[in-house]
């Protein structure tokens, strides 16, 4: 019997059938990528509006609140001759109004209102902090603007005789936004009346952008805004509203670069790139115009107490808290987030409109309580919760910033010197997630970037830019203008958050920037007799800009040396001019040759970049030693192309060997007309010494590109100058 073993038949997918799967498959990533990096856009589109619309809603509820009050209880014994007003202040960007806010409080609707009257008036029902307004300012203090009103308010005892008071520093012309909404009130202490502290204010939302008031009657005719005077027209003009229209709009607190997002409706180019949100509504005060007849009760139920928060160890000085909502009924507004180191003193707050927050800026390592309260839109606010603590972590291990995608960089010639494009993908999470944390592995304490270079792959090191130059938005991209033209360069870029923990590494980029535009000449050259030492130091000025005054980076320069009799110059003998064999990426040269009898040694200096052939400056003036200045002149301030302003503190001193000197002359040269922007300032009277200072002080300079030339004697020799120079941009006003 014998036995026949067949094969079954063996396939496989044929060379064109599996590059066709292949190139499928790329297609289907490719595709994937795009959908993904558009998601990761959106995302935080929707992110910054979201903020921007709970920072928009609070505000308005705040404020349309108070404005429901305006009249309550302001005169219920129907005297006339009392000078209180229902609405104090009605601007077309900020409002004044008085109510009897502390009415449903048995101690505060008595105190200090009982003590006010002295018999002139049987009943006064609102102290100073009753007069409550909503204005817009710069948070840093900046605005320069003043809202006045008319009051009762600075004697113990109400005496019916009005005050001036003035709230400085708001903003009525509303033409450089993001503005902070500011709830601004009075203090109670009569005595306080004309100092500082009388007038209080409190922030209520940043990133304003606008804020407007429209004031109608009893026909609905709309009333030109009155504001604050005391004069019988302005009183009867506020006395004559009825209804108010209130329109508050924010925009996000960073500009988004996202094709297709500016603001094709806004002619600011300044704001454009933000995204804004707008909030409109009327406001109709029911007790407006009422007086002697009781007063109908604005809404002064408070919510129910919330459920104390769950927290979360965070990451970099923070927390996140999260919380159950408050019932329907309760119609809660936002909540507040009360948070300190002391249970008994919650001294820290912000208000959320949702039912999470993270708490960034605390200390790592520290014990921190955190309670809540809700607050609904007619501004009434519940008690505050229970207040767990949970301690702050530092730098958990994995838990940092994903490397960046998608990295590019700019190779060929460029329309400025040395200049390289970067631009990636925003970062968006962590590499790990916090432990209990229910948004791990969100990226909620980035930083920014950290720009890297390397002359070479593999090795790069050289810290470009870090997250003070690119923060975390808008969308990342940074231009290295510091490199050397046609040199090759390799690049990456890491995510860092605000514990200074870097990401992982982009994958490394190749960048190159070209061009054919010359570098300027060398400037301030000088030589000199070394003190001390045989031979002579020539030296001279970095060059910083090309021949059209943009920026340049130079680290190579030529020297040319000639041997020339002691009574001739260097005009002429240009031919005879040799240049040294090194190229000096240092801003001097020390000639230890030896001068041949009857003759001098000149020099001369020109820089050159990494193309070629090389883009080369001209060769500077040619100079001898004359002299022995034993060290040399540095400009300390301001740095190269700083912007200053009306008061710039010039320092400068002389470094090297031990020597005293003397500032001899300051030049403002004004680049872009040739002039000198002021008389030279000789330093009359100056002490000897080896660092100096000089405060320039605008008066008449035109704005704009400025060289200072610094020239400095030595004190043995006034006949021995050096000299130093720097660029700076003028910008008179901090403009």
């Amino acid at each position: 019997m014998s036995c026949r073993r067949t094969n079954a038949s063996q396939s496989g997918l044929t060379l064109i059938e599996l590059l066709v799967a292949v190139t499928v498959l790329a297609l289907a990533m490719g595709v994937a990528l795009v959908l993904y990096r558009d998601a990761q856009a959106s995302y935080k589109v929707g992110d910054n509006l979201a903020e921007q619309q709970q920072v928009v809603r609070v505000a308005s509820d705040r404020l349309t609140a108070a404005l429901r009050m305006a009249g309550y209880n302001t005169n219920p014994d129907g005297n006339r001759s009392r000078p209180d007003e229902q609405i104090e202040v009605a601007h077309e960007s900020a409002v004044f109004v008085r109510a009897d806010f502390d009415s449903a409080d048995l101690v505060a609707a008595v105190t200090p209102e009982e003590t006010l009257d002295d018999g002139a008036y049987p009943t006064v029902t609102t102290g100073n902090d009753e007069i409550i307004g909503y204005v817009l300012a710069k948070e840093d203090g900046s605005s320069t603007e003043t809202v006045t009103l008319w009051a009762d308010v600075g004697e113990a005892n109400r005496d019916g005789d009005v005050e001036r008071v003035d709230i400085d520093g708001v903003e009525l012309v509303q033409d450089e936004p993001p503005y902070t909404l500011y709830k601004v009130w009075l203090n109670n202490d009569p005595s306080q009346f004309g100092g500082g502290g009388f007038v209080l204010r409190a922030p209520l939302a940043d990133n304003v952008r606008s804020l407007q008031f429209r004031y109608f009657d009893a026909n609905g005719t709309e009333i030109a805004p009155p504001g604050g005077g005391d004069s019988e027209s302005d009183r009867e003009d506020r006395a004559a509203i009825r209804r108010i229209t209130v329109d508050v709009e924010g925009q996000t607190r960073d500009p988004l670069e996202l094709e297709g997002r500016i603001d094709k409706d806004d002619t600011d180019p300044d704001s454009r790139r933000f995204l804004k949100f707008r909030l409109s509504g009327d406001v109709s005060p029911r007790n407006l115009g009422k007086t002697g007849i009781p007063n109908l009760e604005a809404d002064v139920s408070p919510p129910s107490t919330p459920t104390p928060p769950q927290l979360y160890p965070g990451h970099c000085g923070g927390l996140y808290a999260k919380w159950s909502p408050n019932p329907a009924v309760d119609e809660v507004s936002y909540y507040k987030l009360l948070y300190g180191l002391d249970p008994a003193a919650l001294l820290e707050q912000r208000s959320v409109a949702g039912t999470g927050a993270y708490i960034d800026g605390l200390v790592d390592g520290t014990t921190y309580y955190v309670a809540l309260t809700a607050v609904d839109a007619a501004g009434n606010q519940s008690g505050p919760s229970t207040a767990p603590s949970q301690v702050t972590q530092n730098f958990l291990p994995g838990n940092t910033p994903v490397a960046p995608l998608n990295l590019t960089a700019t190779n060929g010639l460029t329309s400025l010197n040395g200049r390289v494009d970067l631009s990636w993908d925003a970062v968006f999470d962590n590499l790990g997630a916090l432990l209990d944390d229910p948004q791990a592995p969100m990226l909620r304490d980035h930083a920014g970037y950290r720009l890297y270079r390397g002359v070479a792959s593999g090795v790069v090191t050289t810290l470009v830019a870090d997250e003070a130059q690119i923060p975390a938005y808008p969308m990342p991209a940074f231009s290295d203008d510091s490199a050397v033209n046609c040199r090759d360069y390799w690049y990456e870029v890491r995510g860092v958050d605000h514990c200074g923990a870097e990401g992982e590494a982009s994958l490394e980029v190749f960048g190159e920037a070209e061009s054919n535009i010359k570098p300027q000449v060398p400037g301030s050259v000088g030589a000199y007799f070394n003190v001390g030492t045989r031979g002579i130091r020539f030296e001279w000025q970095h060059v910083l800009e090309d021949i059209n005054n943009d920026p340049i980076h130079i680290d190579s320069y030529i020297v040319g040396r000639a041997y020339l009799d002691a009574s001739d110059l260097p005009a002429g003998n240009e031919g005879q001019f040799v240049p040294l064999p090194t190229q000096f990426r240092v801003n001097e040269y020390i000639d230890l040759s030896v001068v041949p009898r009857g003759q001098k040694a000149w020099y001369r200096v020109k820089a050159v970049d990494a193309c070629s052939p090389a883009n080369e400056s001209d060769y500077s003036a040619a100079v001898t030693p004359a002299c022995s200045f034993a060290g040399r002149v540095q400009i300390n301030n301001p740095d190269y192309f700083a912007r200053v302003t009306d008061r710039t503190r010039i320092q400068f001193e002389v470094t090297g060997p031990a020597a005293s000197y003397l500032p001899k002359r300051i030049q403002f040269l004004h680049v872009g007309s040739g002039t000198v922007g002021r008389p030279d300032e000789t330093f009359s009277g100056a002490l000897p010494g080896s660092s100096f200072e000089y405060l320039w002080q605008v008066t008449t300079e035109p704005r704009g590109l400025y060289r200072l030339l610094i020239e400095v004697a030595q004190e043995s020799d006034p006949a021995c100058v050096a000299s130093a120079s720097v660029l700076v941009w003028l910008r008179p006003g901090g403009s």
